[in-house]
């Protein structure tokens, strides 16, 4: 395992534990208060690794002509996935008394990781956020006649919630190595949302408060896409006034020998 996931389990999990027992006087001391304050080492997360908008499109592309017309609810996963943002651990949480069909706003109050729900990761991670129109009428094609308020939105084939990891592994590396796109880690249609979206001139606070994130995280880790790509200082000249027309030397009161020597200096660059 990685150092991150020990640190999460171990760290999280199993201290959180101990802290309980001691709450409770099952033991004397928690063990884990004996640790140095920085005994974990420091963990470097990598960098956003976006799919560009053309690889994005291949894989929905791919995912509804090869399972539309047997399991929708998968496709429209992923399409929900790659034009929210959201975390795959929230999305796979949500049941359909949190989409409002008529105003597109879908609450995020909940995440679901290891078959069981819980908080969302952080605060500022329960929003409520307004889906674009293609995804909202996705939803609405994928909605049972009777489905009850509680039923997920998100199913396998079983009607069992989607299992993010399960699925990223199978099913959405499976479309990788089938368009022959390079691989990266399921989480990444997050990160391609947001690159898109500040590409475009999106106002950062705004993805953030939408993604449930900071907008410090946003300029921290996702600041070269700000404005767009191979831009810089487009926005700024394109407002300028327009470019200045050289004016041409007026040279009626020279004499010819005199033009010759004004257009050798010229030339030589005195």
């Amino acid at each position: 395992m990685s150092v991150k996931t020990a640190k999460n389990t171990i760290n999280a999990t199993l201290r959180a534990f101990f802290r309980d027992a001691k709450a409770e006087r099952l033991i004397e001391r928690n063990p884990f208060d004996d640790l140095p304050r920085n005994w974990w080492p420091r963990t470097v997360s990598p960098q956003p690794d976006s799919f560009t908008e053309a690889e994005r499109d291949e894989i929905i592309d791919f995912m509804f002509a090869k399972y539309w017309a047997k399991w929708p609810s998968g496709c429209v996963f992923v399409y929900a996935l790659f034009w929210t943002g959201a975390r795959p651990s929230e999305l796979t949480a949500r049941r359909w008394r949190d989409l409002d069909l008529r105003t597109g706003q879908l609450s995020i109050s909940t995440s679901r990781t290891e078959y069981e729900e819980s908080a969302t990761k952080t605060a500022a991670s329960n929003r409520t956020i307004v889906l674009n129109e293609y995804l909202l009428d996705y939803l609405k094609q994928i909605k049972p006649l009777r489905a009850q308020p509680g039923d997920y939105i998100f199913t396998q084939r079983d009607g069992n919630p989607v299992n993010h990891l399960s699925f990223g592994d199978r099913y959405f590396q499976g479309a990788l190595t089938t368009l022959k796109i390079r691989h990266r880690d399921f989480y990444h249609t997050r990160h391609t949302f947001i690159s898109v979206q500040l590409s475009y001139g999106e106002n950062p606070k705004q993805i953030a408060e939408y993604v449930g994130t900071s907008a410090a995280m946003i300029f921290s880790r996702y600041g070269r896409w700000i404005g767009g790509q191979n831009t810089f200082g487009m926005a700024a000249l394109q407002a300028a006034k327009p470019k200045p027309l050289p004016k041409p030397s007026y040279l009626a009161e020279f004499e010819p020998e005199q033009i010759q020597v004004v257009e050798m200096v010229r030339g030589g660059g005195i």
